[in-house]
């Protein structure tokens, strides 16, 4: 697998570098596919791990104004049924935790496409800043010299 490669100059009708040329989804749709996992982050997103290269933990919830908890799960699951037909390197797992009224999201990988996990982190978190994220790389800390 290989990614396209990144020039920094990506047309805003291009996909972004990180999908990988093995996504069978054709290029006229991924916009419209990215839309709809910017649309979940932003509203749903309440934490996420990336314990390793290779997998991806995501907790959604529904928003106060947003859908009942169960369309919620259902749209979940739908994304990740349409995602996985087009990436079939994604293995998506979809729980529900009724009690905490939780989507909880699992996403792996191989080795060879941890990059686009990786990817799809930073676009999650991009997408909902406020996210509680064991994943997110740090600045070093800058103490002004006394």
């Amino acid at each position: 697998m290989t990614l396209e490669p990144d020039t920094g100059h990506t047309p805003p009708s291009a996909p972004p570098a990180w999908i990988p040329t093995s996504c069978t989804l054709p290029t006229e749709a991924r916009p419209l596919r990215l839309a709809e996992w910017d649309a979940l982050f932003s509203t749903h997103l309440r934490s996420l791990t990336h314990p390793d290269p290779c997998h991806l933990r995501l907790t959604l919830k529904p928003a106060p104004e947003a859908e009942a908890f169960s369309e919620l799960a259902h749209h979940v699951r739908d994304l990740t049924d349409h995602e996985a037909a087009c990436c079939s390197f994604f293995t998506f797992t979809v729980t529900t935790e009724l009690a905490a009224k939780a989507v909880h999201l699992e996403v792996a990988v191989d080795e060879p496409h941890a990059p686009v996990l990786t990817a799809l982190r930073h676009r999650a978190a991009a997408a909902a800043p406020g996210l509680l994220s064991t994943a997110r790389e740090t600045q070093p800390s800058h103490r002004p010299d006394s």
